[in-house]
C-alpha cells in the first residue's frame, strides 16, 4: 500500500494494509475510482458498521485509509479530486479518564526518593506533568501555587 505510509510504522503499516485488504478491496473490487461518489462511501459506512460489526474507531481507521489513498490518487494525477466526502466519519463517544483506584494511589504515594516526591506533588495539587514542569518559584504567591494555563 503507498500514500500514507512513509509516516507510519511497520507496524502501523501492516496493520493499514490488513485493513484495506479485508475491507476496502473486498468493497471495491474492480469498481472505477473514477465514480465513486459520497453515497458509495455512505453505504461503505453502513457495511462496515453492519455487516462486518465493527467498532467506530476500527471503521473511523478504515475510512481513513480510503481517504488516505484517494488523496495520494489526486496527487499522482489518476483523479481529479477526491470523491471523499466531509461528513462520512462516525462520531467517536468521548469516555471520562479513568482515574487511579485507592490502591493504585496508595502504592504511588508510598514511593521513596524524587519519584515519590513528585509523584505526591501531582496528586495533591492535581496538576498535570506539563503543568508542573511549567511551575517555577515566581508562581508561589502567599504560600500557594498559582497555574495559568490549566485545562
Amino acid at each position: 500500500m503507498a500514500g500514507g505510509d512513509a509516516t507510519r510504522n511497520p507496524k502501523g503499516q501492516r496493520l493499514a494494509r490488513s485493513r484495506f485488504d479485508n475491507y476496502v478491496l473486498a468493497w471495491l473490487g474492480g469498481f472505477p475510482l473514477r465514480e465513486l461518489n459520497g453515497d458509495h462511501f455512505r453505504e461503505f459506512r453502513l457495511m462496515l458498521e453492519d455487516h462486518w460489526g465493527l467498532r467506530p474507531y476500527t471503521v473511523t481507521h478504515v475510512l481513513s485509509d480510503l481517504r488516505c489513498i484517494l488523496r495520494w490518487a489526486v496527487s499522482l494525477g489518476l483523479l481529479e479530486r477526491s470523491p471523499f466526502p466531509g461528513r462520512v466519519m462516525p462520531r467517536i463517544a468521548e469516555v471520562a479518564p479513568r482515574g487511579l483506584s485507592a490502591a493504585e494511589v496508595t502504592r504511588l504515594v508510598a514511593l521513596p526518593g524524587r519519584p515519590g516526591f513528585v509523584l505526591r506533588f501531582l496528586l495533591a495539587t492535581g496538576l498535570r506533568w506539563a503543568e508542573a514542569c511549567r511551575a517555577s518559584r515566581e508562581h508561589v504567591r502567599g504560600g500557594l501555587l498559582e497555574v495559568g494555563n490549566s485545562k
